[in-house]
């Protein structure tokens, strides 16, 4: 459930919330798309775009590396094997640059011990690219934008606390006692 739903009816549960929670209209979510295989890359674009969402592609790491510096993404959505750099690799540079966004990897080799290391590491999800794995990346790309949105909601909410309760509720305004806080 979106948080605007106290302002409007929704009537399916597929349509997507177009208001944040300040009542104001949301942008597409931005979606970069990383792998490989060229029809895969495609597909995904495709099938994404129908979605409603704004989507890139980038054909290796490096390359969505550039992507993610000119742009704000809000999902990356990356193949595991790759030939120059691994869905492992990108995450790691990715948060070690400071990306904040939502992180789904997929594979065709599934394994425990990959998908362990990609949740610990900071991916949102870990998919195996089965027949029908477009459905459940539909489902996957959809809780993490609600994720990304109730953290930043909670983020904006805690400072807007802060602000409120913050030195107003202090007895004390001397530098020091404002130094703490």
């Amino acid at each position: 459930n979106c948080q605007c739903s106290q302002w409007f009816n929704h009537s399916s549960i597929d349509e997507r919330c177009r208001y944040d929670f300040h009542n104001q209209p949301l942008m597409r979510a931005r979606i970069l798309i990383v792998d490989d295989e060229r029809s895969i890359r495609e597909l995904l674009e495709i099938f994404l775009k129908k979605e409603g969402y704004s989507v890139s592609s980038a054909p290796s790491g490096e390359a969505a590396l550039v992507h993610l510096k000119h742009t704000d993404f809000d999902v990356v959505v990356s193949d595991i094997r790759m030939a120059d750099m691994s869905g492992i690799d990108l995450l790691r540079e990715i948060r070690a640059q400071g990306f904040t966004g939502q992180v789904i990897l997929l594979t065709a080799f599934a394994s425990a011990e990959t998908a362990i290391q990609a949740l610990k590491m900071g991916a949102y999800d870990y998919i195996i690219k089965t027949e029908n794995f477009t459905e459940e990346l539909k489902l996957v790309v959809v809780s993490a934008l609600e994720n990304r949105r109730l953290r930043e909601e909670n983020t904006y909410l805690r400072r807007e606390f802060r602000k409120i309760h913050g030195m107003g509720s202090l007895i004390g305004r001397s530098p020091a006692m404002q130094d703490l806080f």
